[in-house]
């Protein structure tokens, strides 16, 4: 691992990865949220104009699963009630996965960390509760 990123820490609990491959720090970017010893990692891209402080250190992308809804469903509306409800959108997985539990979207969001999470919400999108 030390040949593939380095970290350097800049103040108490702020540290910075410097890695060596770009496919690795996309990775790593793209893959979380990350945990290290039960905390949850907050993860912002480095610039080097930046001062310490002016890093925001408030929110983190997760993954979100929609259950229930209709594929017909998935436009600028669906989007905004999503948006209103969880969170920042930032990417949907086209793609349909399935479980045990059916067939769900998978949707990335932005959320502030000081807010609280609902879990198991109920939406109303395309005039359905889902």
């Amino acid at each position: 691992m030390q040949d593939r990123c380095q970290v350097k820490e800049l103040g108490e609990k702020v540290f910075l990865f410097h890695f060596n491959d770009l496919n690795d720090k996309e990775r790593v970017s793209n893959g979380g949220p990350w945990c290290f010893e039960r905390t949850l990692l907050i993860l912002q891209p480095f610039n080097s104009l930046f001062r310490l402080e002016d890093f925001k250190f408030d929110n983190v992308s997760i993954w979100v699963q929609l259950h229930g809804l209709p594929l017909d469903c998935l436009n600028d509306e669906a989007g905004n009630i999503i948006r209103r409800k969880i969170g920042e959108v930032l990417l949907v997985n086209k793609m349909v996965e399935s479980s045990s539990l059916g067939a769900f979207l998978r949707v990335k969001v932005r959320i502030f960390i000081n807010q609280s999470l609902q879990l198991g919400s109920k939406l109303n999108i395309c005039e359905r509760e889902i």
